[in-house]
């Protein structure tokens, strides 16, 4: 290939590059999808129809975003690296910090809602590092792009657009303001639209929730949401089983769900630490530790924090980082 004719392969790869990869703003003439979706929201909702025509020309979709959601699925790290991914010193130190600082706003919603500070300051810090990464990617063009470029799921991102939108309207927001994850996600405790305007609470009882900057209104929030999914007062969220005999193994590929009684696991040779009622519902889950297997025993609480998030993982590695930064905090 001569010099001339490897330059210009190299600068057409790289116009490629840049087109794949850049944001790209709407042309309304070829998106009859996104015309139509404007007339709809407008009518339902008492929109300005040109407002919004004038904001979607404004939208840029974001190929990172549907990289991002499409990415190939990569090898499934053990639990212990899990783990490890969230349980840092740093995130611990953040933790005691961050529950120290705001231990009234704790304390009330504990009362309030029966939910554990614990489980609250665990979940701000896994999904946010209490604050630190809330997200850099404008939620407009993020919702807009997987509404009409992600058809897989399109049906759940319209109507989270349609959520946005609105919880705008409600807050005085800029649309073109609010930067959160690129799912879309918003704020400290990370809350989809839909769930900001169902669940999110003002600490000023004003009906203006700021979960980006107000600690005392995201702290709450977190509290209700767990509450109207069903959280259990006073009630165990997981714990470490005593292994009794070998009949455990039996049990095996066990997805933490509630399909035991307490008492039955004891003839599977699992015992709950503490003292838990016979009675009680309790899944099972094993989990490689590293050095050794872990067994653990969960709880209807457990389930209601997969409500937040489906993993098993993610729900354990909350339960535990909270778990951690309470004795902290105690000492």
């Amino acid at each position: 290939m001569n010099q001339k004719l490897s330059i210009f392969v190299k600068l057409i790869i790289s116009l490629l590059l840049f087109f794949t990869s850049a944001a790209f703003a709407l042309d309304l003439r070829h998106e009859p999808e996104v015309r139509a979706y404007i007339t709809a929201v407008s009518k339902k909702y008492d929109f300005n129809e040109n407002q919004l025509t004038s904001w979607f020309r404004q939208v840029q979709f974001n190929p990172e975003v549907i990289a991002k959601m499409t990415q190939p699925p990569g090898r499934v790290i053990p639990w212990y690296a899990y783990r490890d991914l969230f349980i840092t010193d740093e995130r611990i130190r953040e933790g005691v910090a961050y529950w120290r600082k705001n231990a009234k706003a704790l304390a009330a919603a504990e009362r309030e809602y029966g939910v554990p500070a614990s489980v609250i300051v665990g979940i701000i810090g896994v999904e946010t590092s209490y604050g630190g990464n809330k997200g850099h990617f404008s939620a407009f063009d993020t919702l807009s792009t997987l509404a009409f470029r992600y058809p897989s799921r399109s049906k759940f991102f319209m109507n989270e657009l349609t959520q946005f939108l609105l919880l705008t309207r409600e807050q005085g927001w800029n649309p073109f303001s609010i930067k959160g994850s690129y799912a879309g996600a918003l704020g400290l405790p990370q809350f989809m639209p839909s769930s900001y305007r169902i669940y999110a609470i003002s600490a000023e009882d004003n009906g203006l929730s700021d979960l980006f900057h107000n600690n005392r209104d995201a702290i709450a929030s977190v509290a209700n949401y767990l509450q109207k999914k069903g959280w259990r007062r006073g009630e165990p969220v997981a714990l470490p089983a005593k292994v009794v005999n070998q009949n455990f193994r039996s049990l095996s590929d066990q997805d933490g769900r509630l399909r035991f009684s307490i008492g039955e696991l004891a003839n599977y040779g699992l015992e709950p630490e503490k003292h838990v009622p016979s009675s009680t519902r309790a899944g099972v889950l094993f989990f490689d530790g590293g050095d050794a297997w872990e067994h653990w025993l969960t709880f209807a609480n457990f389930q209601v924090i997969k409500r937040y998030n489906e993993s098993n993982r993610y729900a354990l590695v909350v339960y535990e980082l909270g778990s951690i930064i309470k004795k902290q905090v105690a000492k």
